[in-house]
Formats: C-alpha cells, sequence, structure tokens
C-alpha cells in the first residue's frame, strides 16, 4: 500500500503481471487449440462431426508431446476434440476444466474414427497460430488465435464473417505494461 504512493512504477508492475499471467489448465499450446476449436464449436447448432486444425510450427512442437488435462492422451488432435465436444470458450486457458467424461469419450471416438486432422500452417510466421475449423452437417465455423493463447483474431461460419480484428493495421500496438520495466527494477519489486 505504502509503496504504490511513494513508486509510480508500481502500477505498472502489477498490471505486467496480470498481463503475463493468467490461470491456465494444462500446457497453453494444446490449449490454445482447445479454445480455437471450443470457439468455433459454439458458432454451429449441430453436433460435431469432424475437425480441421492447421497451427504454427512452434505450437506444433511445444504441443504434440503434451497431456491433454482430463484425456490421459497427449498432443494437438485431443485438444482440437476435446474443445469442440466439451470445452467452454468463455472460460479462456481454462477451456477445458469442465469437460465431463461424456466429452472425453466423445472426442476419444472422434479421435479413433480419424475424423480430426492436426496439420501445420503453411507459410506461418507467426510464433503462435492456431485455427480450427470445425464441421456439422453442412455447417461450419472456423475460429483463428494469433499471437497471443486467447487472442482471437477471426470467426467465420460458412454464412460469412462474423468476427475479425484488425491484426495492427494501424501499426498499433496493444500496451505491454512490462516493457518500461527494467531488470533491477523488478528486482526490488519483487523482494517487497
Amino acid at each position: 500500500m505504502f509503496e504504490s504512493k511513494i513508486n509510480p512504477l508500481w502500477q505498472s508492475f502489477i498490471l505486467a503481471v496480470q498481463e503475463e499471467v493468467k490461470p491456465a489448465l494444462g500446457c497453453t499450446e494444446p490449449i490454445s487449440l482447445a479454445l480455437a476449436a471450443a470457439a468455433a464449436a459454439a458458432e454451429l447448432d449441430g453436433t460435431v462431426e469432424r475437425i480441421d486444425a492447421w497451427v504454427s510450427p512452434n505450437l506444433m512442437k511445444n504441443g504434440m508431446g503434451v497431456t491433454v488435462p482430463g484425456t490421459g492422451m497427449v498432443g494437438l488432435p485431443i485438444a482440437a476434440a476435446l474443445g469442440a465436444l466439451g470445452g467452454d470458450a468463455k472460460a479462456g486457458l481454462e477451456v477445458l476444466k469442465d469437460a465431463s467424461a461424456k466429452a472425453v469419450a466423445d472426442a476419444k471416438a472422434m479421435l479413433a474414427a480419424g475424423h480430426v486432422a492436426v496439420m501445420l500452417q503453411e507459410p506461418c510466421n507467426d510464433i503462435l497460430f492456431s485455427r480450427a475449423k470445425v464441421y456439422s452437417g453442412d455447417s461450419w465455423a472456423c475460429v483463428t488465435i494469433v499471437g497471443d493463447h486467447t487472442n482471437i483474431v477471426r470467426i467465420e461460419t460458412d454464412k460469412g464473417v462474423v468476427f475479425t480484428q484488425a491484426d495492427n493495421a494501424q501499426g498499433e500496438e496493444k500496451p505491454r505494461h512490462w516493457k518500461c520495466c527494467l531488470i533491477p527494477r523488478w528486482k526490488r519489486f519483487w523482494r517487497l
């Protein structure tokens, strides 16, 4: 309390921590794809029957050998399937926290049937890129996440574009509070 009145950087430190540290269930790479799949599935009225997904090389590398919570399985395909069938897109990086045992079983069955494909996005200059396109009958929805694990930049359905976020169209950058904080200041901050 006293420090916040004396040190004008205190609020920047707090905002930096809040910006970078978020609750998550599981490793954030597969969870990012699960979030894209859950958000896409939320755009459909029917049951998800098939999923095609594309990820950046970095996300592929970091997500293929990681266990997806509640499944006993590793990899991006199970993350996409469970996200689409049992995920809550509003929960952000905790998208799978309320996935039911039935959703897990259905996701495993979808994988066994060969109805989930995860591919590299090529070309891809983004370190973090995940896109999930989910299908229900003749309908489909596609969600793209770029740059940050929860940064949805586009939502599209077979009926048209639902949402798009300008990708720094005017060169504007989100405020990054940690950029103003030098290492000696961080050390002092953490000692308090």
